[in-house]
């Protein structure tokens, strides 16, 4: 928030919250404060910044929410970068592990697919409200806590923790062929990466890549807009990047 002369006259400049964006329209919102005196000025803008603030409170509570359509795409996501980190995980296992190690694997397994059925089965999201906050901090998502959205959110978190689990027992027992078997089934966005539903920081590395015959100045200046472009509207799925976020930015 600031104070800023212009052609005479005060303005109030205040930048809107990147996940409110999209819902406001508008990267910064700029209110002419009708004085020439710098005093005034201030306690005008005091009381009007006062007012946005209690705004954009009120819409990161009320406000911002996320269809199913748009929680799917992110769980699918989640499941797609989870078992990539475990199959790595366990490439870098000499032999694939010994018996022994792979039965203590195989029961905490079992033993968390329990704790995942037990929670869906009482609509219990307090232990699952930890990772969905992380998942919406890193997607730069903002969701009230006590929204709709917020527990289907966490109870498609939990459906999809239990997938992952079940996959990750017949993996441990080298069986991959179901993840061939359902065209089109979440077995089958599991492994192969929607290109509609990668944000758009995972997919600048390999534009660049592309086009690495270019000047290394023409890159370095195309790299800092884009930057700029996340900043303003979010790192968001390129399937929801809309026309009115080009225009906003």
């Amino acid at each position: 928030m600031s104070t800023i002369l212009l052609r005479g006259r005060y303005y109030s400049r205040v930048i809107v919250p990147v996940v409110l964006r999209p819902l406001i329209g508008r990267a910064e919102i700029r209110k002419s404060l009708r004085t020439r005196v710098y005093s005034d000025a201030r306690i005008l803008a005091g009381r009007w910044e006062g007012r946005l603030a209690h705004l954009f409170t009120t819409l990161r509570t009320r406000g911002v929410s996320m269809t199913l359509e748009q929680i799917k795409r992110l769980v699918q996501v989640y499941i797609t970068e989870e078992l990539e980190e475990r199959e790595v995980g366990r490439m870098g296992h000499k032999n694939g592990g010994d018996d022994a190690e792979r039965d203590t694997i195989a029961l905490v397994i079992t033993s968390s697919l329990d704790d995942t059925a037990e929670q869906l089965q009482r609509n219990d999201y307090r232990r699952i409200s930890k990772d969905v906050d992380e998942l919406l901090q890193r997607h730069r998502r903002t969701l009230s806590k006590s929204s709709e959205a917020y527990h289907r959110l966490c109870r498609e978190l939990l459906k999809a923790k239990q997938y992952v689990l079940k996959k990750e027992l017949d993996r441990q027992d080298g069986l991959y062929f179901a993840d061939f078997a359902s065209p089109g089934g979440i077995g089958d966005g599991a492994t192969v990466v929607m290109e509609s539903s990668r944000l758009i920081s995972d997919v600048l590395p390999e534009y660049f890549k592309t086009y690495d015959n270019r000047r290394e100045r023409t890159n370095k200046g195309k790299a800092r807009r884009l930057e700029r472009f996340i900043e303003c509207v979010g790192d968001k799925p390129l399937a929801e990047v809309t026309k009115t976020d080009c225009k906003l930015f």
